[in-house]
C-alpha cells in the first residue's frame, strides 16, 4: 500500500513537472515568435533591424530570449523625415525641423546580446544589454566610426501590478498590452543601472561616463499614491577630441548649424536628483489635499558651476485645521571657466 502511494505521488510529480516544462517551452517559443514578428513589422518600409539568432534560457523561473549580435542599419534621413511627417499628420508638428538635408547612412552593431526576460507570474520584466556597440555613420561622403566600450552590462527591470489569476498567462509578454490608463494604474517600478562607458573614434577618446542609475517607483494604497523618482550620473566628460568629432559630424549633416562644440570645457559633470510625492492619486476635484512633495536633491556640478536646489511642501487638513509647511533652499557657485564659456 505504501509503495503504491509513493508511486502515485511520483507519477503526479512527473506529470506536473512535464506539464510545467511544456508550458515553459510553449511560451518561450511564443516569445521568440513575438520578437520575430516585431522585427518584421519594424522592417516593413526599410530593413532596419537584423540579428544572428535568438536563444532562449531561464527555465524554470524565467523565460529569457536573447537577441545575439543585433544590428541596426538604415537611412537616418529617410527615417527622420518619416517621423516628422507622421508628427505633422497627427497634428503635433515638431518645433525644430529634423536634420534631413544630407543622405545619412547609419549602422550600429552590438558585439554581444540583448536579453529580454519575463517572470513566471508575468508581472516582472527585464532587459539586459551585454557587450559593446560600434556605430558607423556615412554622411556627405564622410565616415564616422564610433565605439562605445562598457565596463559591464546595462540592466533594466519593469514591474507591474498583476491582475490575472495565479496560473494564467505564465511568462506572457502580452500582459504588457494595456491602455495608458491601465498602465499608469498598474505601474509599480522601473529601474535601470548603466555601467561606465568610454567613447572612442579612430583610437581617440571622445568622452567617458561613470556608472548611472534611473529609478521610478509607485506604491498606491487605496486613493493615496507614494511615488519616487531618482537619477544619479557621475563622471560625465567630453574631451577636446570629442568636441572636434561632434562638430565635424554636425557640419556634415547640416553646415548651417555647425557651430563649434565646447563640451570639454565643463570637465567632469555629475547629476543627482531625488524627488518624492505622497498624496492623492488624483488631484481632480480635491480642494485641500493631504500631501507631501519633496525634492531632496537637485544637484548639478561641473568645472564651470555647481547648483543645489531642495524644497519640501506639506499640507495636512484634519477637517477643522490646516497645517502647512514650505521650505526651499537653492544656491549656485560659478568658476572663471563659466565666464569663458559665456564669452
Amino acid at each position: 500500500m505504501r509503495s503504491a502511494i509513493l508511486i502515485g505521488v511520483a507519477i503526479f510529480i512527473a506529470v506536473l513537472a512535464g506539464g510545467y516544462g511544456l508550458t515553459w517551452y510553449g511560451q518561450a517559443k511564443a516569445t521568440r515568435q513575438a520578437i520575430e514578428n516585431a522585427v518584421a513589422n519594424i522592417n516593413k518600409t526599410q530593413k532596419l533591424v537584423s540579428y544572428d539568432r535568438l536563444e532562449t534560457s531561464g527555465f524554470p523561473r524565467q523565460v529569457n530570449v536573447a537577441i545575439v549580435h543585433p544590428r541596426f542599419s538604415g537611412r537616418m534621413d529617410v527615417l527622420m523625415k518619416q517621423i516628422s511627417d507622421a508628427a505633422s499628420q497627427a497634428g503635433t508638428p515638431m518645433h525644430t525641423p529634423l536634420p534631413t538635408q544630407k543622405e545619412w547612412e547609419e549602422t550600429a552593431t552590438l558585439n554581444g546580446q540583448i536579453i529580454f526576460g519575463v517572470s513566471a507570474l508575468s508581472d516582472h520584466y527585464t532587459m539586459q544589454v551585454v557587450g559593446n556597440w560600434t556605430s558607423v555613420a556615412k554622411v556627405d561622403g564622410k565616415t564616422f566610426t564610433t565605439n562605445y566600450n562598457q565596463s559591464g552590462g546595462t540592466f533594466c527591470s519593469l514591474q507591474l501590478q498583476r491582475n490575472a489569476s495565479l496560473l494564467s498567462s505564465l511568462w506572457n509578454y502580452e500582459t504588457l498590452a494595456r491602455d495608458s490608463a491601465a498602465l499608469t494604474r498598474d505601474f509599480r517600478m522601473f529601474d535601470c543601472a548603466f555601467p561606465s562607458t568610454t567613447v572612442t573614434q579612430d583610437s581617440k577618446t571622445l568622452g567617458r561616463s561613470g556608472p548611472a542609475r534611473f529609478y521610478i517607483s509607485n506604491a498606491p494604497l487605496l486613493d493615496v499614491q507614494h511615488m519616487r523618482v531618482y537619477l544619479n550620473a557621475t563622471d560625465i566628460e567630453a574631451t577636446p577630441d570629442g568636441d572636434e568629432a561632434v562638430t565635424a559630424f554636425f557640419r556634415a549633416i547640416d553646415p548651417s548649424k555647425a557651430y563649434p562644440r565646447n563640451l570639454s570645457a565643463y570637465g567632469k559633470q555629475a547629476i543627482d536628483i531625488d524627488f518624492s510625492y505622497n498624496g492623492p492619486s488624483s488631484l481632480a476635484g480635491v480642494t485641500n489635499p493631504n500631501l507631501e512633495i519633496s525634492l531632496g536633491k537637485f544637484d548639478i556640478g561641473n568645472a564651470a558651476y555647481k547648483t543645489h536646489v531642495a524644497f519640501f511642501v506639506k499640507n495636512a487638513f484634519d477637517g477643522t485645521k490646516n497645517h502647512s509647511k514650505l521650505t526651499f533652499r537653492g544656491d549656485s557657485s560659478f568658476t572663471p571657466q563659466y565666464d569663458t564659456l559665456v564669452r
